[in-house]
């Protein structure tokens, strides 16, 4: 199978089984950028592919309610707010979510899973 075979059905087997987790808990956005507002904050998780291989890797960030602005001084409102525009994110999960071997369905439960770990984070973050 080619990598971008590969990164076809890892993106399709995250959006039946992972986006719909996400929506359940309120995130909306369009994959791979999810976002949803949470009291005074912004929980933020996105997806990014690396470009050297078939991996990706998950970040999630909080930004204010109100959105950020950049040391540039442009504004990025809320709903347009992504997991590289805040100081204030981590990494889930494995170093790298690899799906090189085609374990598609283990990818995807090890994405699953390490949601445990962002739910932990943005709640201790939040104070």
């Amino acid at each position: 199978m080619s990598w971008k075979a590969k990164r076809e059905k890892v993106n399709e087997i995250l959006k039946f089984r992972v986006i719909p987790i996400l929506r359940k808990e309120g995130f909306k956005g369009s994959f791979p950028h999810f976002r949803r507002q949470n009291g005074k904050h912004i929980d933020i998780i996105g997806f990014q592919f690396s470009q050297w291989g078939p991996q990706f890797y998950i970040e999630i960030a909080l930004a204010p309610i109100d959105g950020i602005k950049l040391q540039d001084g442009k504004f990025i409102p809320p709903e347009k707010v992504k997991h590289y525009h805040t100081g204030l994110r981590t990494r889930i999960g494995p170093p790298t979510f690899d799906f090189e071997h085609e374990n598609f369905a283990g990818v995807c439960e090890a994405v699953i899973i390490s949601l445990d770990e962002a739910r932990a984070w943005w709640s201790k973050n939040k104070k």
